[in-house]
C-alpha cells in the first residue's frame, strides 16, 4: 500500500474520530506538506457533516410520525385483550360452537373422525415390517451359515510322535529312579 492510500485511510478514520495519537500525528505531519490530501479531508469532512445533517432531519421527521401516546401499560392491555379474545375462540371451536358464538344444541360429544390419514401411515408401517422381515431372515441365515461352519470344522486329535511317547516313558522310569534312590523300599515280609 503506498503512503497517499495509508493517508487517504487515515483522513477516513479521523472524520470518524477513530484515530490514535500516533495516527493522528503522522497524517497531520502528512497534510502540513501534501496539498492533495488536504484537499481529500476537506471533502471528507463536508461529507461527514452533510451527511450527518440529512440523517438528523430524516430521523426527526419520523419521530413526529410516531405518536406520542404509547405507553407499556397500553400495549400490555392491547395484547391480554387480543391473547383473550383469541383463547376464547380456539375454545369455542374445541368445545362445539358455532363461528356465531351460539352452541349447537346436543352437539357437544360428537363423533369426530380420527385425525390420522391411513393413506400417508400404511407406507411408513410396511417399510418398518418389511424390515423386520429382513432382518429376521439375515439373523436366521448368518446362524445357519455359523452352524454349518462350527459342524463342519471337527477338532482335529492331537497327533503325537512316537518320540514323545518314548521321551515319557523314559522321564517316567527316571523319576522312578530318583524316587526309589530316596525313598528305598520298605522291607516287606514275605507272605
Amino acid at each position: 500500500m503506498s503512503s497517499h492510500e495509508e493517508i487517504l485511510e487515515l483522513c477516513a478514520s479521523a472524520t470518524a474520530g477513530e484515530l490514535s495519537v500516533e495516527e493522528k500525528a503522522r497524517l497531520e505531519a502528512h497534510l502540513a506538506g501534501c496539498p492533495d490530501c488536504r484537499r481529500v479531508m476537506s471533502e471528507y469532512e463536508a461529507a461527514a457533516r452533510t451527511g450527518v445533517a440529512a440523517l438528523v432531519q430524516d430521523f426527526a421527521s419520523k419521530d413526529d410520525a410516531v405518536d406520542g401516546s404509547w405507553s407499556v401499560e397500553n400495549a400490555e392491555k392491547a395484547f391480554f385483550k387480543r391473547l383473550d379474545k383469541e383463547q376464547g375462540e380456539e375454545e369455542s371451536k374445541r368445545i362445539g360452537y358455532d363461528h356465531s358464538g351460539q352452541a349447537k344444541v346436543g352437539k357437544r360429544f360428537t363423533y369426530r373422525p380420527s385425525q390420522i390419514r391411513w393413506r400417508e401411515i400404511w407406507m411408513p408401517f410396511a417399510a418398518a415390517v418389511f424390515l423386520a422381515l429382513a432382518l429376521g431372515v439375515a439373523a436366521y441365515r448368518t446362524g445357519v451359515r455359523r452352524g454349518t461352519d462350527v459342524a463342519r470344522t471337527s477338532p482335529q486329535p492331537a497327533k503325537e510322535s512316537e518320540s514323545s511317547l518314548e521321551e515319557r516313558a523314559s522321564d517316567a522310569g527316571h523319576e522312578r529312579v530318583m524316587l526309589s534312590h530316596w525313598f528305598p523300599p520298605a522291607s516287606v515280609p514275605p507272605v
